[in-house]
């Protein structure tokens, strides 16, 4: 104690007195600076030694006399008047700390700025400290995070939510709350998911989409979704971005059978004739099994898209439509090989054309002939196995392979016919090459 006074002594003595109150910073008077740099020099050295007992009274002062003598003291006294909470045992006490902590990120706003990134740090304490009042935590966070956006920081896109949640689970906030916030949220954290290049930062950020979406769940439900975007839709029929939220949302649900579904969908359409709003009808009329209608939006879905990677996907999921439900075997083989094509490493596509080719009978003269589908149809599984590494495509293509081979023709079926194992062969039906297997 003896050598820190002997210090700050020496550094006062050392400075003339008038430039302590040149601009306010540290007082009015020059003998209100020399006070306010004494403790500030105080609070800061029992600050370094993790000396908190002694910090917090030569902090006090600072706080309360010398509100714009440095940014540090802000911080500081976060970790300070947080202390004396958890040390403090009376309820009333504990009360007040919250107050001054509230305080103090008020304080910092009025003598340095930086208003929606320090009430992103409030609205988080808020929570944390008053979580019985989520809906004024909202508020804040909401004020933080509309004006930051992506720069928004991790832990309070998640105290937004659980905010958010938590008022609509007392009632003084508004189910829709929940799906908007979740609207503004998911985005930010896909971007910086996206964009990070720092591993754990990455993690962090993944760890917050995870907590936004459990805390999404609950509420996203067709019961609860249908009559708030009815509402919501009447209110706003020409929002083309909120007609996409909706759609998505309940697409995401499993909500397109619903009347709504098709209404947003057409009015989105006609206002934006896109490939997105396409694609929402088809799928419309594939949840109600109008195969052919689905199919004619799909088509023009794949026609407006530009990104391949979707339009794989889609092209995809026509050639199932039409092999599964429409039963036109050619066009979805042909549909099949475009998705392949349209996007490296899918595997997919490939599996459905072994499938096509291995369900074709009466192809050939003979039995030999006619069993050489199966063979054709092992190739093809072993395509998507060489062009999707992932483990679902091969234990799909090896399942079905292992069905493939048991029906292969033995070597009776194809002698008389000259037809030797090894022997490269033409499929009929396909006009397709492989080799005879036994």
């Amino acid at each position: 104690m003896k050598t820190i006074l002997i210090t700050i002594t020496a550094i006062l003595l050392a400075i003339p007195i008038t430039i302590f109150a040149q601009d306010g910073k540290y007082g009015a008077t020059p003998e209100d600076s020399i006070n306010c740099v004494s403790h500030i020099s105080m609070y800061r050295e029992f600050y370094k030694q993790k000396n908190y007992a002694d910090a917090i009274p030569h902090w006090r002062y600072v706080f309360l006399n010398c509100p714009k003598s440095t940014k540090y003291m802000y911080v500081d006294g976060l970790t300070l008047v947080k202390l004396l909470f958890d040390m403090e045992k009376d309820e009333v006490k504990k009360e007040a700390y919250i107050d001054t902590l509230m305080m103090v990120y008020d304080q910092r706003i009025e003598n340095y700025g930086e208003k929606a990134y320090v009430l992103g740090r409030k609205g988080s304490d808020m929570l944390k400290y008053r979580g019985d009042k989520p809906d004024a935590a909202y508020k804040v966070l909401k004020e933080s995070v509309d004006d930051r956006g992506v720069k928004s920081e991790s832990n309070v896109i998640s105290y937004y939510m659980q905010a958010t949640a938590l008022g609509a689970i007392n009632g003084n906030l508004d189910s829709s709350n929940v799906f908007d916030v979740f609207d503004q949220c998911m985005p930010i954290a896909e971007q910086n998911i996206k964009e990070e290049k720092d591993p754990k930062e990455k993690e962090r950020w993944e760890n917050t989409r995870a907590n936004i979406e459990a805390l999404f769940e609950p509420f996203a439900t067709c019961a609860s979704l249908v009559p708030m975007y009815e509402k919501k839709f009447a209110e706003s029929p020409d929002d083309v971005e909120g007609m996409k939220k909706m759609l998505n949302m309940l697409d995401r649900k499993g909500c397109a059978k619903e009347p709504v579904y098709l209404k947003i969908a057409e009015a989105l359409y006609a206002k934006e004739p896109s490939s997105d709003a396409a694609y929402s009808i088809a799928k419309l009329y594939l949840a109600k099994e109008e195969f052919r209608s689905a199919s004619k939006f799909y088509e023009e879905a794949i026609e407006k898209q530009e990104n391949d990677s979707l339009k794989a996907k889609m092209t995809f999921e026509l050639a199932y439509i039409n092999y599964s439900k429409l039963h036109n075997a050619g066009a979805a083989k042909s549909l099949a090989h475009k998705a392949a094509n349209l996007r490296s490493g899918y595997g997919e596509p490939y599996l459905l054309i072994a499938d096509i080719v291995a369900g074709t009978r009466d192809c050939g003269e003979n039995p030999c002939v006619q069993k050489s589908v199966f063979w054709l149809a092992t190739d093809y599984a072993n395509k998507a196995k060489a062009a999707d590494s992932s483990p679902e495509i091969a234990s799909d293509a090896n399942r079905k392979i292992g069905i493939y081979k048991s029906n292969y023709p033995n070597n009776e079926d194809c002698f008389f016919h000259n037809i030797m194992e090894g022997q490269t062969i033409s499929v009929p039906c396909f006009g397709e090459t492989t080799t005879v297997r036994f």
